[in-house]
């Protein structure tokens, strides 16, 4: 009798129909956003002071969600793609400015796949500096620890890194929306878990 095709079941085509809308809503975000936040409010009159960039100071709150991709080259030795397209988040970070340009996290980036049989989890978990260049950019950067989840499958753990980047698309005062990418490598034994977002995200500066 011929083999099934895991590939081919309910469970696969619901997680492709949800990483395809989310792939469209992702795009849309960066086509979209980028628009709104360079639009440019009219012109104060003469003599009056200009707007302040963004407050940032005190207690910050984090959160992003978007699109992911996952590589894990362990999983062509079982036969499946080591590439495969999911969720990004929801992604959380809580913690502090010490100055009006750098902030002190405590930081979880986590991204889902659906890798045909089953889903993998992959993320970071740890403190990140977050560091503000300009009133438009953000640069973050964390060490602590990783995990790769296959669910019913295997559990992997090791060293985590976070490095993300993020533009800014709008500002009001603490609020802050911007869209940008992030990068989660897991060191697992034997290959490393490599985890790309595009996502979208709000933080309280």
């Amino acid at each position: 009798m011929a083999r099934p095709d895991r590939r081919d079941t309910p469970h696969h085509r619901t997680g492709a129909a949800v990483a395809a809308h989310t792939v469209v809503l992702s795009l849309l975000l960066l086509v979209c956003l980028p628009v709104l936040g360079t639009a440019q409010a009219p012109d104060a009159p003469e003599g009056d002071e200009a707007p302040e960039g963004p407050d940032r100071g005190g207690f910050t709150l984090l959160t992003t969600i978007g699109f992911a991709i996952q590589k894990d080259a362990k999983l062509k030795g079982a036969g499946l793609d080591g590439t495969n397209i999911g969720v990004a988040g929801l992604n959380l970070g809580i913690g502090g400015f010490v100055t009006d340009q750098v902030a002190l996290l405590l930081r979880f980036s986590g991204m889902t796949a659906d890798i045909g049989p089953t889903l993998q989890t992959s993320g970071f978990f740890g403190p990140s500096l977050q560091y503000w260049p300009s009133d438009r950019w953000s640069i973050e950067a964390g060490i602590g620890g990783g995990f790769s989840d296959i669910d019913n499958v295997s559990n992997d753990g090791g060293l985590g890194l976070l490095v993300a980047v993020g533009r800014t698309v709008f500002n009001s005062g603490s609020h802050n929306l911007h869209v940008g990418l992030e990068y989660v490598p897991v060191f697992t034994d034997p290959k490393m878990v490599h985890g790309f977002g595009l996502v979208f995200g709000w933080q309280l500066l």
